[in-house]
């Protein structure tokens, strides 16, 4: 009678993007219990420094990277919150981005009025919500996802 085949699961997920810059403090054993809550969440982190920085994915399917990458490519500047928070906009909803809002440009622009405001027109264009840091995440992430 194929009914068993007629039963949809949800699988709590979408879009984490972390500011990976040296104000924010996370390590492996967070990414983890966020996975737990969350199987099929995609998390990324950004930072950078100059004029150049760098997105990761460093969790997606089920796997992530290994404690020693976070160390490695943690810390340094922000540089990349809009292409970070651009690339949020196309990833699967829920998109949760953490970040402490200091949001510094390319060597270090603090013309804090112009980047704030892009950063707010990005968060409403994609519906994007912003947490404070990884343990808020933890405490809501499943209310959000409901």
């Amino acid at each position: 009678d194929r009914k068993i085949f007629k039963q949809k699961i949800t699988t709590l997920g979408g879009t984490i993007l972390i500011d990976a810059s040296g104000s924010m403090q996370f390590c492996g054993e967070d990414i983890l219990e966020i996975m737990q809550l969350l199987p099929a969440v995609t998390i990324a982190m950004y930072n950078g420094r100059g004029t150049t920085g760098t997105l990761r994915i460093i969790a997606k399917n089920g796997k992530r990277v290994a404690d020693d990458y976070l160390n490695r490519h943690s810390g340094y500047g922000n540089v990349v919150d809009g292409p970070a928070l651009e690339w949020l906009g196309t990833q699967s909803a829920k998109r949760i981005w953490v970040s402490d809002m200091h949001v510094f440009g390319a060597t270090g622009d603090i013309s804090g009025i112009n980047l704030m405001s892009d950063v707010s027109k990005s968060i409403k264009k994609y519906n994007i919500i912003n947490l404070k840091n990884i343990e808020e995440v933890k405490e809501h992430g499943l209310k959000l996802n409901m």
